[in-house]
């Protein structure tokens, strides 16, 4: 986790360079405005890259204990997904009797169940935290994820155009949700290394 923690510095610092950069660049609006939205779609893709680089994380840790030490919560959401048909039970219960059964690797995870799809905010980082018995983000500053995935989704999905996103934000907002995006990811890696140091998915 100290590598994601590194990582996630350094593309802070990114954000916080552009900003800077921003800072200097006199009354032109059209390039402000369209740094002010890179700098939002940046926020997102930080979110999103190290929400996924810690699933991916967990899911190693996982995957080194025999099934049947993990906890009980980390056992459901196993059978919950992976139960999906009879010929799969019979292959699982086989597995589990056999001591070969393990929680899977993330990129086998999420072929059926993808959890991380343009969708995240406080709300479902909490879901998902919830899912593997990590404690949950409680930073005031995970409300204002929401702000930062909408904005990206209609940018995304064509609602608004790319100089339209940020006209009505001014800079010190925008600083506002880059320490929002530091506090709350800082608080789900070590909510992360809690739950290894503790192993409480045993």
């Amino acid at each position: 986790m100290n590598i994601i923690k590194q990582e996630l510095k350094e593309k802070i610092e990114d954000t916080r360079f552009l900003i800077r950069f921003l800072c200097n660049q006199g009354n032109n609006v059209s390039l402000h405005t369209t740094l002010k939205t890179s700098v939002m779609l940046m926020l997102y893709n930080i979110i999103e890259s190290t929400v996924t680089v810690s699933l991916k994380r967990i899911h190693e840790e996982l995957n080194l204990h025999p099934f049947n030490h993990l906890d009980d919560e980390i056992q459901k959401t196993y059978a919950d997904i992976f139960f999906d048909s009879k010929k799969k039970k019979i292959e699982v219960i086989k597995d589990y009797y056999d001591g070969k059964l393990r929680f899977p690797v993330y990129e086998d995870y999420i072929k059926v169940n993808n959890i991380v799809s343009g969708n995240l905010d406080g709300r479902k980082i909490n879901e998902i935290l919830k899912n593997y018995g990590i404690s949950v983000l409680v930073c005031p500053e995970k409300s204002k994820l929401l702000f930062i995935k909408n904005l990206r989704n209609k940018v995304a999905h064509g609602e608004i155009t790319f100089k339209e996103a940020s006209r009505g934000i001014v800079i010190s907002e925008v600083e506002g949700y880059i320490s929002a995006t530091e506090v709350c990811l800082n608080e789900l890696i070590n909510n992360i290394n809690s739950y290894f140091l503790n192993e409480h998915y045993k």
